[in-house]
């Protein structure tokens, strides 16, 4: 029997055998038409393309897979090396109880506020920022109880405001005459009550 080198040749060793009994035996198609020429070239780069366009798909779902075999090994390689730690600390191994006491204390340890400065500097920003925004919005609510103290005043009358009171304009004049008035070529400004008031 022979033996082949590698899969390619024992491949094209059975390919030509088989041809040639294809030829001797009865039933067979001996013209049968290769595809030659432009129309074979046409195949292969049809499926070159083909396989081009699915590679990189495939390629990013054997990625997809393997992160997920990956992982799920990872998940499993934890569980089993956390069951094997229960298993010892049950049975009693001092090394693994004193392992697990240094670690439980490291981590009450990092807890603990090891910068009593930096944590002050912390809490004074934070109560910074609190009188800051107090006072802003202690700001904003005395500006709306003065405006709504001056609109209260204009509407029982006590102050009376350039432009709004209506029909006083001669027809024909714009709005703009009002704030400014010309006195011997010299344009003087109006102040508004509401400014004096305040």
């Amino acid at each position: 029997m022979v033996e082949f080198v590698s899969d390619k040749t024992r491949g094209r060793a059975e390919q030509g055998l088989n041809a040639l009994l294809a030829k001797h035996l009865p039933g067979v198609d001996v013209h049968e038409k290769k595809r030659g020429g432009a129309a074979a070239i046409a195949q292969v780069r049809k499926n070159m393309d083909y396989w081009d366009a699915n590679r990189h798909v495939a390629a990013r779902e054997r990625s997809k897979m393997d992160k997920k075999r990956n992982a799920a090994i990872r998940k499993a390689k934890e569980t089993e090396l956390r069951v094997e730690k229960l298993a010892r600390l049950q049975t009693g191994d001092m090394e693994e109880v004193e392992n697990a006491i240094a670690e439980n204390v490291r981590r009450v340890k990092s807890w603990e506020h090891s910068d009593a400065k930096e944590l002050r500097q912390l809490e004074l920003k934070i109560i910074r920022l609190r009188n800051k925004e107090n006072s802003r919005r202690k700001k904003v609510r005395q500006s709306k109880i003065k405006k709504d103290q001056f609109q209260a005043k204009v509407k029982k009358g006590l102050i009376s405001v350039p432009g709004l009171t209506p029909g006083l304009a001669p027809v024909g004049e714009s709005d703009s005459s009002d704030d400014e008035v010309d006195l011997d070529g010299e344009d003087v400004q109006l102040k508004d009550d509401y400014d004096e008031y305040n």
